[in-house]
């Protein structure tokens, strides 16, 4: 089962993520669709007139401390987003060990890394590529993992902590010179969001 999990607006392009999956021409596909939004009504009709009954589920609105009940649910995590900057849903996904597709983007350089921890997609034809890599077990779990493993390198409270002594230590050395702590410099710290958000929904550190 495929997740889309996030806000129903049409900055998300979730009817170019539902075109795609029609595209597979898979009954046995189904998109699991989770959160609301002025997009909803819009996007239900296009869903019902693209394909069969239960290709596509619409969940609606969850509070986000259940959240990992869909990731665990899932199989992998779809998003053809162009608006995400900091997509915390992205570092939810791989924190739950889930493979996540999506559109390239250079905020996600790093993040997601094809072929490790998912696929980042330049064409349309590359989703059915992806998905079919990830229908072999082995590579599954293999992408899992390197999800999981990203997680605990990039999103833990370890790494957090790791972060934030590196601004505090920048920080004294640029007082001793006289300069001062800059947006910049909280930018390192804040630019992956905190492992306090993302720690804890699957169980992981």
């Amino acid at each position: 089962m495929l997740l889309s999990l996030g806000r129903l607006a049409r900055e998300k392009d979730i009817d170019v993520l539902l075109g795609l999956v029609g595209g597979l021409g898979s009954a046995s596909t189904t998109l699991l669709v989770v959160g609301d939004g002025p997009d909803r009504p819009r996007l239900e009709e296009l869903a019902r007139r693209a394909g069969p009954a239960g290709r596509v589920v619409f969940a609606g609105s969850v509070p986000r401390r259940e959240a990992v009940r869909y990731y665990r649910l899932s199989d992998v995590f779809v998003s053809v987003s162009r608006s995400e900057s900091q997509g915390l849903t992205y570092s939810e996904a791989l924190a739950c060990g889930l493979p996540v597709v999506c559109r390239r983007d250079p905020s996600l350089d790093g993040v997601v890394t094809d072929g490790v921890n998912g696929w980042q997609l330049d064409h349309p034809a590359d989703f059915r590529a992806a998905l079919d890599h990830l229908a072999d077990p082995a590579v599954h779990d293999r992408v899992s993992t390197g999800a999981a493993g990203w997680a605990v390198e990039n999103a833990s409270a370890a790494d957090f902590g790791r972060r934030l002594l590196a601004i505090y230590e920048s920080t004294g050395a640029r007082e001793r010179r006289g300069a001062s702590t800059g947006p910049r410099d909280l930018a390192r710290v804040g630019g992956r969001r905190s492992p306090a958000l993302v720690r804890g929904r699957c169980g992981r550190p």
